[in-house]
């Protein structure tokens, strides 16, 4: 302030801090200095008579800013404790759902119950609770085995491995115990020679290899005699490929299997 009074007294001119010190540094108080100009009726000019120091606090202002700034902070504080308390609302009504489905679902492998009901007000529930329900009615119509022992049908897998095979990054072949073609890759084709739209094609309609065709029966034969992961190295017309066959069992026969190139 004694620096801004000696530079008005210097120029006789109105000099402030207000712009820099409200403003850029962000301080609460501020200074200004006025020179007092009198007419002097002698000299027929205004002359400079005196200054005046005004030191300006805005009281009212760092008040209002205060109090805004606190509201902002109860607003933030309570929206924060709205959103938890809605998000645990539905977290809890969410677990309930599915604890009430997981049971269902218990019971219904369990053989204590024959079908899952959707919990209730739990409408989003209702697509996995009917393929639930499709897929056991599947399942008892597709595993159900005659006396005559014949070998139980796979074909409840097929839709299942042709989804998981759909993301599968090599070669993958899924093989039912009649031998015909349950679910592959997109990269099989890569590695072995393969007719176009090969599902539910016997081997040696989706094969277009004559070598592979007969070397592949053979391992498949074996697969099923197995509960073991085997590897074989299966002949071709132009070039020889390594396979691992995992065979899949159900109630203990053999169902399908399924070959990694």
């Amino acid at each position: 302030a004694d620096d801004l009074l000696a530079l008005s007294m210097r120029d006789q001119e109105f000099y402030t801090t207000c712009s820099a010190d409200l403003g850029m540094k962000n301080l609460e108080t501020c200074s200004s200095v006025y020179p007092v100009k009198k007419w002097i009726e002698e000299d027929g000019k205004m002359m400079t008579v005196g200054f005046a120091q005004v030191d300006f606090f805005p009281q009212e202002a760092i008040q209002q800013v205060s109090n805004l700034n606190s509201l902002l902070n109860r607003v933030f504080f309570i929206l924060m404790a709205f959103f938890i308390g809605a998000w645990s609302l539905v977290y809890l009504w969410m677990k309930r759902g599915l604890r009430s489905l997981e049971e269902d679902v218990h019971l219904l492998f369990t053989g204590a119950t024959q079908k899952v009901e959707s919990p209730e007000a739990f409408a989003a529930f209702e697509p996995l609770v009917q393929e639930v329900n499709r897929l056991f009615i599947k399942l008892n119509q597709d595993l159900s085995t005659e006396a005559s022992g014949e070998a139980a049908e796979a074909g409840f897998l097929q839709d299942i491995l042709q989804q998981i095979f759909m993301l599968e990054e090599r070669a993958v072949l899924a093989i039912d115990h009649e031998n015909q073609i349950l679910a592959y890759s997109h990269f099989t084709s890569e590695v072995i020679p393969m007719v176009e739209m090969p599902l539910n094609l016997h081997i040696s309609e989706a094969l277009a290899d004559t070598h592979l065709q007969g070397e592949l029966m053979r391992f498949l034969n074996d697969l099923s005699q197995s509960h073991e992961v085997l590897d074989r190295a299966l002949s071709m017309s132009d070039r020889i490929v390594q396979a691992q066959g995992l065979p899949l069992h159900l109630r203990s026969e053999h169902i399908a299997s399924i070959i990694l190139f």
